[in-house]
């Protein structure tokens, strides 16, 4: 993408390995910038080597609660500890610029501030996240511009990543209105942005293709600053990356 503003991330997981050929062409052909890696929880002996021999620019997403890890719940300390280790496992194996994590779910964030703490990894960055989980039951911490902020100022050298769905996802639980709280979350400086459409009025991540949705990404990019760090996190077909990486690109630079 000659001329792009911005440095694209494609959001792969660890499991996905027969992605790696297409995820590297992508890459290599200036489509996208680096890989965002999500760790899916006991994958990492298996699959390290692979990514490693990738040879290209990597971030690290640490597992959540999803999946097992809740860093603000204390009961949950061993596996947080377990997921946390394989995490910064692959961010190391990988020279991964940042490492980021979810704020959490069934305790508080004063417990979230210590774990984070204990870690002492300069490279960890705090997520935002929707009010409501997908099921309608949980909710979660973190989605309010307060509370990332609580966090940033609680954990020596954490980083913060917006993630601008779930951002909207959290105006709309909370009655404000989308630019307020974004703006407000763009006063935290974030080291990465997590792309991806939705309904303007929605509650729930859909994680819709850009252009897919109505969200307003035109307004969002251009508060952005010039070699912003933009992981692309739309649903994908995994077989098809290099078609709708195309797509991706044209609605991006479009805006």
């Amino acid at each position: 993408m000659t001329g792009r503003r911005y440095k694209l991330g494609l959001k792969l997981w660890s499991t996905n390995l027969t992605s790696i050929p297409t995820a590297k062409k992508l890459i290599d052909e200036g489509k996208y910038d680096y890989v965002e890696l999500f760790t899916v929880p006991g994958t990492y002996d298996n699959t390290y080597k692979t990514w490693q021999l990738c040879n290209i620019p990597f971030v690290v997403h640490a597992a959540h609660f999803a999946v097992g890890m809740d860093l603000s719940d204390h009961t949950n300390y061993i596996n947080n500890n377990r997921l946390l280790d394989e995490a910064r496992n692959f961010a190391d194996r990988l020279k991964a610029e940042h490492l980021i994590f979810h704020p959490g779910v069934k305790g508080n964030l004063l417990e979230t501030a210590e774990q984070l703490s204990k870690l002492r990894d300069p490279r960890a960055l705090i997520e935002n996240v929707p009010f409501v989980g997908i099921d309608d039951k949980l909710k979660l911490l973190g989605s309010t511009p307060m509370e990332i902020g609580r966090l940033l100022e609680d954990v020596p050298d954490l980083g913060f990543c917006l993630d601008l769905a779930h951002a909207v996802c959290a105006s709309n639980s909370h009655g404000l209105q989308v630019m307020e709280i974004i703006d407000k979350f763009l006063l935290f400086k974030p080291k990465i942005i997590h792309l991806s459409d939705s309904d303007l009025k929605s509650t729930k991540d859909q994680h819709l293709l850009i252009g897919q949705g109505n969200l307003p990404i035109k307004e969002f990019l251009s508060k952005l600053p010039a070699k912003q760090k933009i992981s692309v996190e739309s649903s994908k077909e995994l077989s098809n990356l290099y078609v709708l990486a195309s797509q991706e690109e044209a609605t991006l630079n479009a805006t």
